[in-house]
């Protein structure tokens, strides 16, 4: 159960260190406004090269528009006043409602640490970041993932001197996502959670208290939450300051590229491309 004395402890480092991404992804951008295509999130769908199209798309898409509802769920839940709420709680209930707040929150890490759409944007941030051209299929690796997280994400962002870097360090451990996903946790006490998929290797945690658990999730949750928003600030900057500007394409599965004009949508709030 997190306090909002927390969340507002942690909130000014998380907010800065995802506008030192997003600027630092602006400025070592491979091809001009690859970081636009990064914010309105370009893809490519084999299904739609199809009948002269291309296959190259922007918006949300399936997968994108599949995800809402969890988003919507973390935006409510971080949202709902927690601390607050146990206040109307019977003293008898306290115990049993903060058991409960913790189980969400777990659900909800364990989420954010496997969901490939957030995984694909913390490693196109990556690539940006890398100097590497905008990746329209990035696809996750198959790789174990706490390796992908660790040398595709996470160690790419340290090495540029990001604070993100730290924040993943500080936040995210794969035992707690398998100690959830598989049932190996238990509540002991009142104020610890015992990790049951413990084996004594130096890397692995015991147990930690709630206070230990509260500030990986928030910096977890609070991390995801403020790259929602200043992605979407973002995005709203360049439609109304480049009402058309362009990007560069694919061609040939990548052998070439080609330079196409996207068009501002104001009603959408995304940008589109022009029709030739």
């Amino acid at each position: 159960m997190f306090k909002t004395e927390t969340v507002n402890k942690l909130r000014p480092r998380i907010k800065t260190a995802i506008q030192q991404l997003l600027d630092s992804a602006t400025k070592n951008q491979k091809n001009p406004n690859d970081i636009v295509l990064f914010l309105s999130n370009g893809f490519f769908d084999p299904r739609f090269k199809v009948s002269g199209l291309s296959g190259y798309m922007m918006g949300p898409g399936e997968r994108g528009w599949d995800d809402e509802h969890r988003k919507e769920f973390v935006v409510d839940y971080l949202n709902s006043g927690n601390q607050e709420f146990t206040a109307k709680v019977k003293p008898e209930n306290v115990e049993r409602f903060v058991r409960f707040s913790l189980n969400l929150e777990l659900l909800i890490y364990t989420h954010f640490w496997e969901t490939d759409v957030a995984l694909k944007e913390l490693k196109q941030l990556a690539n940006l970041v890398s100097c590497k051209p905008y990746d329209w299929e990035n696809e996750i690796s198959e790789r174990e993932k706490y390796e992908f997280i660790r040398d595709e994400i996470r160690e790419v962002f340290l090495a540029h001197g990001l604070d993100v870097g730290n924040l993943i360090k500080e936040s995210y451990h794969s035992q707690l996502r398998n100690a959830f996903a598989h049932d190996q946790y238990a509540f002991r006490g009142k104020d610890t959670i015992a990790l049951l998929n413990f084996k004594g290797k130096p890397y692995e945690l015991q147990s930690l208290t709630f206070g230990e658990w509260e500030d990986r999730f928030l910096k977890t949750a609070l991390l995801f939450y403020e790259l929602l928003h200043l992605k979407g600030d973002l995005l709203l900057h360049y439609g109304q300051s480049e009402p058309s500007l362009t990007v560069w394409m694919p061609t040939q599965r990548e052998v070439t590229f080609k330079a196409v004009t996207l068009l501002w949508n104001e009603h959408g709030q995304n940008y589109y491309f022009r029709q030739t």
